[in-house]
């Protein structure tokens, strides 16, 4: 019975080890980076989210968001970091959360700037740094803070569909570039589409930019599905209604597995040329590890905790069984030995009357 409860807590324990590992860690972030010393872990203007970004944040699959504000002479700094199981859902809500007036900046894998405004991401991380002003020093030193930033090993690569979108001379607005994956995403794009027309149970990518025309600014839409066939089945499901007279700059058209869509203030012509500019190569990027990463891999580390334990179970009774069967042959050819043993644990009574 003692050996079953000793059996019992230390699977009790390795499964409490299993359940701590798989659990989502807080971010920490550094005391002190270039200069800039944390004297406190709330931000005083963290970012204002609206339950719009909230839920894109969620449809990313964000599983950690800390803050902290920063000083350095005097100079504030408020810092939001948010962490992603990979690199899509950071490159996703860095496309959303990036102003039209910011500026490309070169911090992490991507970055932005505004007047007092800084947003980057590198791997599965999304930095939001608010400072007094934004200097060419202050940039200088979010790339001491970017190089501190604990990035997956297996955060994956950039996502392949952004690439597709065609410069058109100039014409594309990099500010309006939106990869989305989901239904919040797809409203927040701004694409002429809605989550039914869509069709998010196929897993499909959306990727949305805004080209100059000469009537004002019109929108192309790409829509990368797994198969051609289903590419095919939603392009029969979406152009009957997206197709109309009156809207001349609507047209669409199906490239392999890609589905291209120009919609808004396009002429026919601008949009036959944007749409015949784009076309499907296949690319083979791995977004996923070959192997399972152990932390995130639960029922690898219960079935290892349960193997060790029956291995260790095991090893006890053949180490119980090997003492008590020697110590029964002991005393079986030498009676003489168990009964002086036997003497010998006889309890000493006294007589006394």
């Amino acid at each position: 019975m003692r050996f079953l409860h000793y059996m019992g807590v230390l699977l009790l324990l390795c499964l409490n080890f299993a359940v701590a590992q798989t659990a989502p860690q807080p971010i920490a972030l550094p005391h002190a980076f270039n200069g800039w010393v944390m004297v406190s872990t709330a931000s005083p203007a963290p970012p204002q989210l609206n339950p719009d970004q909230q839920a894109l944040l969620t449809e990313f699959g964000l599983d950690a968001a800390s803050e902290a504000h920063y000083q350095q002479n005097g100079r504030n700094l408020d810092l939001t970091v948010f962490r992603f199981p990979d690199y899509t859902g950071a490159y996703g809500s860095f496309t959303f959360f990036r102003e039209p007036n910011m500026l490309p900046q070169k911090i992490g894998d991507q970055a932005a700037s505004g007047v007092n405004h800084v947003l980057f991401f590198h791997g599965n991380f999304l930095v939001d740094a608010k400072f007094d002003s934004v200097s060419a020093m202050t940039l200088s030193q979010l790339r001491g803070l970017d190089s501190l930033l604990p990035i997956a090993k297996s955060s994956g690569h950039p996502p392949v569909l952004p690439k597709y979108l065609p410069p058109q001379n100039g014409d594309l607005l990099p500010s309006t570039i939106h990869y989305a994956i989901g239904p919040i995403g797809l409203k927040l794009s701004g694409a002429p589409l809605d989550a039914s027309q869509v069709g998010f149970k196929f897993s499909p990518e959306i990727v949305t930019a805004n080209y100059r025309s000469a009537a004002g600014q019109g929108t192309l839409t790409l829509i990368s599905y797994p198969t051609p066939q289903i590419a095919i089945a939603r392009l029969h499901a979406i152009e009957p209604a997206f197709i109309t007279s009156t809207l001349p700059g609507n047209q669409i058209k199906r490239s392999n597995s890609l589905l291209v869509l120009a919609s808004g203030a396009f002429t026919a012509a601008e949009a036959g040329t944007l749409l015949a500019s784009v076309s499907y190569d296949g690319d083979i990027t791995w977004n996923e590890p070959t192997k399972p990463n152990p932390k995130d891999n639960v029922l690898g580390l219960l079935s290892n905790v349960i193997i060790l334990s029956v291995i260790l179970g095991g090893f006890m009774f053949v180490i119980g069984l090997f003492f008590g069967g020697f110590r029964l042959l002991y005393f079986k050819f030498r009676p003489e030995k168990q009964e002086a043993y036997e003497r010998s644990k006889e309890m000493i009574r006294l007589d006394l009357r």
